[in-house]
């Protein structure tokens, strides 16, 4: 698998409801970071795992 960075990371649209895009913000927000960052992080995370 070639090597994803945020760079060459795909845009990708996550639908979900208001409340659980609160809840993620606030996540984010720990982190110090967007939302959309903090998802791509996530989604990076899930990727390597494979």
């Amino acid at each position: 698998m070639p090597k994803v960075t945020m760079k060459t990371m795909p845009v990708i649209t996550i639908h979900m409801y208001p409340s659980d895009k609160n809840n993620l913000d606030d996540f984010a927000k720990a982190k110090g970071m967007k939302l959309a960052t903090y998802c791509r992080m996530i989604l990076l995370e899930k990727l390597k795992e494979r």
